[in-house]
């Protein structure tokens, strides 16, 4: 699901990619912030697809702390718009 959204983004705006990127977002697209997928906690599936739990449970928290760092990236950008649109209408 997340990567059809990342295309999806992608398409609509095709300058995301030129955006100012924050290496602790990972995938994640500034102001369009996808939060992770709950983690498989099914031993029998995890079996299946051979992944261990702690390897589900790493990339579950990486997943959330990207998709954290993506929201205060994405808050801190608009800050930063909504600054420069008061600094301009002050001139």
């Amino acid at each position: 699901m997340r990567k059809i959204w990342l295309i999806w983004a992608f398409l609509v705006f095709p300058d995301l990619g030129q955006t100012q990127q924050d290496p602790t977002i990972g995938t994640q697209i500034i102001h369009f912030c996808i939060p992770p997928e709950e983690p498989i906690l099914d031993e029998a599936y995890l079996a299946a697809i051979e992944r261990t739990r702690g390897e589900e449970m790493n990339a579950f928290f990486s997943d959330a702390q990207a998709y954290l760092n993506c929201l205060q990236v994405s808050h801190r950008d608009y800050v930063d718009r909504l600054n420069a649109i008061i600094e301009t209408e002050r001139k």
